[in-house]
Order: structure tokens, then sequence, then C-alpha cells
């Protein structure tokens, strides 16, 4: 009875060690090392830049938010982990988007030409469940996302979103090595209604984007059509193979497919545009006791179909025209060697990457492409003195446009817009310099209990146009 006491705790009660990611390629949960360990941090956030690099994300963020991870061993063939997360702040100055999730939904999305500051509250948790009867095992996971987001000035935004992934996996031990398959579905559902409040204020339309300054003439407005759903489906597929003992060759590829679908609920649930999202990510490299080498490849693909619909109040779909194609790409090699001396450890972790996009629309034929050579290095030295630990960390990186182009000229747009792409285009084509530092100052209080603060800070600087941007977080936190 105590260990489905305990199940049942760690599942429902524990945080997210990392935003938006819950688990990571190769690092299967019954090959880890044997511990039983809980983690609890609340911090504040922030972000400030002074032009947007992404406007549809705004130019800031102030955030408070709680996250938590804990992993035990319930015996030698049972495990369990779980991850929860709350988030409550405003993304500042969000302009061209009133949608939840636009990395995910974009470039489908509702937008108008006001913007203002978005209210966010998220919610997550996650847990998995972990067995190994002989040299097969298998694990159970589960992970559930709820985000609100709102505007208190019209146009009045109210998103409600809620995102639920679920996936098996079964393996099999082969001496030193296993293999494994990993089967997810993912459920997908945004709500969104877009209100004016004051009269006075109803003085811009609420619009449904297609994509480069193009969008639905018949159902944008600022009165009868701003509530919207999108409804997405999809399922992931990773193959992944390790060593048990944690050193030796890795590999794994995945795969994930999802499509949303846009719906108009107050025209007959009218389904005007269709986006599917697909991604093959694949990877490979070999560990070492005190380093690793790593090669990666992601490759990632949208294609959006725009449904014509006929003129009846049945608003019956006639055909799709597949109008939009995105393209994205990234190739990367890194390594990690870390150093242990008598009074510290001493780490350092570079990478090089090539990154390229290319967003086509295909009637008329008009796009941007931007390709990029990256490289990061990254460093630590921890150290204790009696009952304290310190660890500091730093990071410095930089960004060359290889290439830009763009063709636009195919594209009748209304002033607004292409000033919102000659913004983009300007900000997207630039050479780019960061820098960050973090640090983690804790204290053994108790026979298990270790007591900590967390002070981090970066800092970005674009070399042509001259925009810069700053990001910060301060938290205190547990372990134990």
């Amino acid at each position: 009875m105590k260990k489905w006491v305990l199940i049942f705790a760690v599942l429902t009660c524990v945080t997210l060690p990392l935003a938006g990611q819950v688990r990571t390629e190769g690092q299967t949960l019954l090959f880890q090392p044997e511990e039983n360990r809980t983690q609890m941090q609340a911090g504040f956030r922030m972000r400030e830049e002074d032009d947007a690099y992404l406007p549809a994300e705004g130019k800031g963020l102030l955030q408070g938010e709680f996250r938590a991870h804990s992993r035990h061993s319930l015996d030698s063939i049972h495990r369990v982990e779980g991850h929860a997360s709350y988030e409550r702040g405003v993304k500042r100055a969000v302009n061209w988007n009133t949608s939840s999730d636009w990395d995910l939904l974009a470039p489908y999305i509702t937008l108008d030409t006001v913007g203002g500051d978005l209210q966010k509250e998220q919610y997550r948790f996650a847990a998995r469940f972990a067995s190994r009867p002989g040299r097969f095992f298998y694990s159970l996971w589960a992970d559930y996302r709820a985000l609100h987001e709102y505007r208190n000035v019209d146009p009045r935004p109210r998103n409600i979103t809620a995102d639920l992934q679920v996936s098996a996996q079964g393996g099999l031990q082969m001496g030193a090595y296993a293999l494994s398959l990993e089967a997810g579905y993912r459920r997908y559902h945004q709500s969104e209604d877009v209100e004016f409040m004051d009269p006075r204020g109803n003085n811009t339309s609420v619009l449904h984007y297609l994509g480069f300054g193009r969008y639905s003439t018949r159902f944008s407005g600022a009165k009868k059509n701003t509530a919207v759903r999108f409804n997405g489906n999809g399922f992931t597929a990773r193959l992944v193979l390790e060593p048990v003992n944690g050193l030796g060759w890795m590999g794994g590829a995945s795969y994930t497919w999802l499509q949303v679908v846009r719906h108009l609920p107050g025209n007959n649930e009218t389904p005007i545009t269709q986006l599917l999202n697909q991604e093959l990510s694949l990877y490979g490299g070999h560990k070492w006791a005190l380093a690793y080498l790593r090669a990666d490849a992601q490759l990632r693909l949208k294609a959006g179909t725009e449904n014509i619909v006929d003129q009846t109040s049945a608003f019956n779909v006639l055909a799709g025209l597949p109008m939009l194609q995105a393209l994205s790409w990234k190739a990367s090699i890194s390594g990690f060697r870390s150093w242990e001396g008598e009074r510290a450890t001493w780490t350092l972790q570079p990478r090089l990457s090539y990154t390229g996009s290319s967003w086509q629309n295909r009637q008329p034929e008009a796009g941007m492409t931007f390709h990029y050579a990256q490289a990061v290095a990254m460093g630590s030295a921890a150290f204790r003195a009696g009952e304290w630990r310190f660890r500091v960390a730093g990071e410095a990186g930089a960004r060359l446009c290889v290439t830009s182009r763009r063709n636009l000229d195919a594209l009748p747009m209304d002033s607004r817009f292409q000033a919102y792409f000659d913004h983009l285009y300007g900000r997207w084509a630039d050479h780019a310099l960061h820098g960050g530092v973090r640090a983690t100052i804790g204290r053994k209080v108790g026979k298990t209990l270790f007591l900590y603060i967390r002070p981090e800070v970066a800092y970005g600087q674009a070399l042509k146009e001259g925009h810069h941007r700053w990001d910060g977080l301060f938290a205190i936190g547990l372990d134990f």
C-alpha cells in the first residue's frame, strides 16, 4: 500500500526541471543512476528587448514561476518520475498575434494591428512509470499542459489551451546496450475568442491570417467572426539505442506528425485552414566517463492548406488549396569534457551548428530564406567549502547570417504588412553575439536537505542594427 501511495504522490506533486522540456533523448529512466531525489524551485524570470526580434511573442516578459522534479526508485526494477510547473506573468507589447502557441500554429493564427500586453498563466504536469522485468523493459508517460492567455484592453483575446501527450515505450536489453521503441499520441485544443468591450475602441479588424500579408477577407472582421477553435491530433515514434551503464555508443531517431485544423464556431464550425507539422530528428555519438561527442540533425516541415468554402449557410468545404510550405533544418555537433580536481570540477561544452529556414507561398510564388552558422562555448566550475556549494557557469556565442533572400513583390500588401515584413527581414538577416553567466550558491541545512539560490543573466547584441536583449532569472530552491 505504501508503494502505491508513493507512486501517486510522485505522479501528482512534482515539477518540471526545464521549461518546455520533459525528457531527454537517450536517457531512459531505468538506465539513469539509481537515486531518490526531489528538486523544488521558485523564481522570477524577465526578458527585455529594445525592439522585438519576434513581435508575435512581444518585446518583454515578466513572470513568476514554480518548478519541481522528482525521481524515485521504488525497488530494483520499478522507477517513477514526475514533473510539475506553474507560470504566471505578462508578455509585454505583443503585436501581430492574438493566438497562443505561435510557434506551433503560425502562420495560421488570429491577429490584429493594435496589440498590447498579454497576461499568461500556465500549468504543466508530467509523469513516467518504468519497470524492467528481466531483459525486457517498458515505461508509460503522460504530459498535460493548460495555458490561459488574455488581454484587458480592446481587442481582448481570451485563449484557453489544453495540450495532452501520452506514450508507451518498450525495449530489450542486449548485453551492454538497450534498444527501445516509443509510440505516443498528442491531442491539442485551443479556444480563442476576441471581444470589444468599449464601442469607441472597436476600430480595428480581427484577421484570420494566412501568411505573407494575406488573410481571409470573407471571415475577418470586428464583430461576427472573432471566435476560433484550433483542433489538433498527432503521433510520435521514437527509436533509441543506448548503453546500459551510460558509457558507449548512443543513437536514435524520432518522427512527429501533428495536424491542426482552424475552425470558426460561429459559422457552423467551418474549417478554414489546415496546418500539418512534421519533424524528423536524428542523433548519434559516444559517451566516455568524463566526456561525450554527439552529432544531431533535425528537419521540420510545415504544410498549409486553405479551404474553399461555399456561399451557403451550411459553409460546406468544396476543396483545399495547398498554399504554404515552411522548411527548417539544423545540423550540429557538440562535445563535453569535465575535469575533476581535489577542490573543484571544471567542464567545457562547445557546439557548432548550421541552421536554415525557408518560408514559401505557392500561389503567387513568394517567400523568405535564411541560413545561419552558429558557434557556442559553455563552461562551468563547481567547488565546495565546508557545508557550502558553489557553481559558476558562463556561455558565449555568435551567429552569422550566411545568406538571406526575400521575394515578396508578387504579393499585394497593405502598407502595415509591408513595414512588418521589412522589420522581420532586417532583424532575421542580422548577425548577433550573445553571452551569459549563471551561478548556484547553496548550503547543506540538514542531513539530506540542500538550500540554494540561483541568479542568471544573459545579454544579446545584434551587430548591424544594434538592437539588444536582456534575459534574467532569480530563483530559490530546495534539493533533497
